[in-house]
């Protein structure tokens, strides 16, 4: 009996923090908390793309000599 109250108290205990926590979940936007990512990510991306690989040489004993 004593088990049962104290774990139905517990019960409660964490469905408060729950539903408290969850109340400012979806306050911001995903677009709007990604937008500095996403904007760096294509930055990387752009400077990626214009690295000149025209005169690159392997070395010697490379794995795709």
């Amino acid at each position: 009996m004593e088990s049962i109250l104290i774990l139905s108290i517990f019960n409660i205990v964490i469905l408060l923090f729950a539903f408290r926590t969850k109340r400012g979940l979806y306050t911001i936007t995903p677009e709007k908390q990604w937008s500095k990512n996403i904007k760096e990510f294509d930055k990387n991306l752009k400077s990626i793309d214009d690295i000149d690989l025209s005169n690159y040489k392997l070395g010697s004993g490379h794995l795709y000599e």
